[in-house]
């Protein structure tokens, strides 16, 4: 059974935006209606949030569902934040884009470039109506925590602004389109996902 529509479990209007522009091409992408309930992402791992909702959407809906969860990993603090890539203070309360850009650069005040090393990291599912979990892949991007970030906040995506490509001498938010298409770790996995969409049957 060819899938020709796909729902994105998130309520992430700029990672909808994304994967929206991502995937269209090659499947009608739908919305969560505004109405639908909040899914508690308990996992430990990105891997348990993006299944933890792929799953509760694909069964709230009856339709197939994309999700993915990510967040930022710095090695200086042992990997964190991780998980808690919105809930800096450790706390269920979400911090705002610029909240977080300001604890990341004070967290690193003092610290080497060459110790300043993070990645963009993020897992993704693609899950049936009936649960079953039908592609999972994982994304990441590694570079640099500048000593300041860049002013260009992305609304939805502040560790954007967080993450130098000493290749490209910029951070990911500054990134041109052409620049964005060919380092991108989301665009890289939304790839593998049309090509695994296209011969779905």
């Amino acid at each position: 059974m060819m899938i020709k529509k796909v729902i994105i479990g998130s309520q992430n209007k700029a990672k909808i935006s994304e994967w929206t522009e991502l995937l269209e091409d090659v499947v009608e992408i739908l919305n969560l209606s505004e109405n639908a309930p909040k899914v508690e992402e308990t996992g430990k791992t990105f891997l348990e949030n993006a299944l933890i909702k792929g799953k509760a959407y694909a069964k709230i809906t009856g339709e197939y569902v994309f999700a993915e969860d990510g967040g930022f990993e710095i090695d200086h603090l042992k990997g964190r934040l991780g998980v808690n890539s919105r809930r800096i203070w450790g706390n269920e309360k979400e911090a705002t884009d610029q909240e977080i850009v300001d604890f990341v650069i004070k967290s690193l005040e003092g610290v080497l470039p060459d110790k300043r090393t993070a990645r963009l990291t993020f897992a993704s599912v693609l899950v049936a109506p009936d649960g079953e979990v039908l592609f999972s892949e994982r994304g990441e991007l590694k570079g640099l925590v500048p000593e300041k970030a860049t002013a260009n906040l992305v609304s939805g995506y502040p560790y954007r602004s967080l993450l130098y490509l000493p290749e490209l001498k910029k951070t990911y938010a500054e990134l041109t389109q052409k620049e964005y298409n060919l380092v991108s770790h989301k665009r890289k996995i939304a790839q593998k996902l049309k090509e695994f969409l296209k011969n779905y049957d």
